[in-house]
């Protein structure tokens, strides 16, 4: 028996699922497995159930399209056609591009350099008692993610990359509230974005005349064996979407990692024992993934509890079944992978943390099915590897090096830009071991 979408309650006094998405996830937790709401204006339809959450996401282009919260975001924030907000025909061979470097194979013949970038970090620090985990992870993964991505060209742009973050993030957060708001008519906008596309054009350029070992260089190679090669242009939209998923969605994953493992001293020195057994070790970046599967296991559990990307959106293109409910062309349809991972049918006290929650090849099918941090189908992150891999060699080697001890152990509030986000970051000790 099917459904119109008139059919499905309608609770109009909801508040902004990200500028108030504390609020929204409470209440909207609480209201059955869809529901309709008013999104700046509009109707909109709330996914709560994970099955129904797979099917959008496994629909394909012709059924779902970009959704509200990105759509004018693209162009106005800086993405530009980027294959996270592809649903043309060029997705395809774009994504294949993609696909190949950031492989499983790809992302760790990207280890020795990942390794020294973040060896070389951690070094740098200093023991102290205001560790903002913030701004030292953000700073960790821009320099591993620019030392991969650009081998290192990028030391000198660290403050164009950091200020076009900024802008980016405010940018998206108006857009998201205000669809006909233009980012490039404010003035810091417009020339953080002109100075990072100066940044990569140059950097593009350089690896199409001289490529070396580095992701772009990479990037640049494979494009170039396609059936179309790229243009500067759309290797340019490619680069500053891998620095817009790769570069906070790690960072942030890093920050609410680091408070964990402050608050949980048992799991810390349970990691640092791993550790120890190839401490200093030249080839790390080759063993730790055997020898210090801890490490793994709390990026993991960290993705469940905080799932940075939550926010998922889509637009119907087609009419679409919903598991019976016919929804309508145009209608857009969101969803948070916070809730699912936060329901306690699935998982056993969920406010907590525990790396027995997603045991690695043993979650359940219920555990599986509504475990998304990456989001699944065709749009399914194709930084997995690299984010996963990354994050787990730099919760090692900061293992290696460093304890972080806890101030309080104040619950986290959470709070929403492009991203999930603690609002305030609690300020950690950082201790020499």
């Amino acid at each position: 028996m099917t459904q119109t979408i008139e059919e499905v309650p309608l609770i109009p006094d909801m508040p902004h699922p990200v500028a108030e998405w504390s609020n929204f996830i409470a209440r909207a937790s609480a209201c059955g497995p869809m529901f309709r709401f008013l999104l700046n204006g509009e109707v909109a339809l709330w996914l709560n159930d994970p099955t129904l959450m797979r099917m959008l996401l496994r629909a394909p282009f012709s059924e779902v399209g970009v959704g509200p919260l990105i759509k004018g975001f693209e162009s106005a924030g800086g993405l530009g056609f980027a294959i996270t907000v592809n649903y043309s025909d060029s997705w395809r061979p774009r994504h294949h591009v993609l696909q190949r470097p950031l492989s499983h194979r790809g992302v760790r013949e990207l280890g020795p350099l990942l390794h020294e970038s973040l060896r070389t970090s951690l070094a740098s620090w200093n023991p102290t008692d205001n560790f903002d985990p913030e701004t030292m992870m953000t700073d960790l993964i821009l320099d591993a993610l620019g030392a991969t991505l650009f081998a290192g060209d990028h030391r000198e742009f660290i403050d164009v990359i950091h200020a076009f973050d900024v802008e980016r993030n405010a940018a998206f957060v108006k857009i998201s509230q205000d669809p006909a708001y233009i980012p490039s008519e404010r003035k810091e906008f417009a020339q953080a974005l002109g100075a990072l596309d100066a940044f990569i054009y140059s950097m593009i350029s350089a690896r199409r005349a001289a490529p070396r070992g580095d992701l772009l260089s990479r990037i640049v190679t494979s494009a170039l064996q396609g059936d179309e090669p790229m243009s500067d242009q759309e290797l340019r939209d490619e680069v500053v979407g891998l620095i817009y998923a790769g570069h906070k969605t790690t960072a942030n994953t890093l920050a609410f990692a680091s408070c964990v493992l402050a608050t949980h001293p048992d799991i810390q020195e349970a990691l640092a024992a791993q550790v120890a057994a190839i401490a200093g070790a030249p080839d790390f970046h080759e063993r730790w993934e055997e020898a210090v599967p801890l490490a793994s296991e709390i990026v993991t559990e960290t993705l469940r509890l905080y799932p940075v990307g939550d926010l998922i959106d889509r637009t119907i293109v087609g009419t679409f079944d919903m598991n019976g409910v016919i929804l309508p062309e145009g209608l857009p349809v969101l969803f948070s992978t916070y809730i699912p991972h936060h329901n306690p049918e699935v998982f056993e006290a969920p406010e907590e943390f525990s790396t027995s929650h997603c045991p690695a090849g043993n979650m359940t099918a219920m555990q599986k099915d509504s475990y998304l941090p990456f989001s699944t189908g065709p749009k399914v992150c194709l930084g997995i590897h690299l984010a996963t891999y990354e994050a787990g060699l730099a919760l090692a080697l900061l293992a290696e090096r460093w304890a972080l001890v806890s101030q309080d152990n104040k619950a986290l509030s959470l709070s929403h830009d492009p991203l999930l986000y603690a609002k305030p970051w609690p300020k950690l000790s950082l201790v020499t071991r």
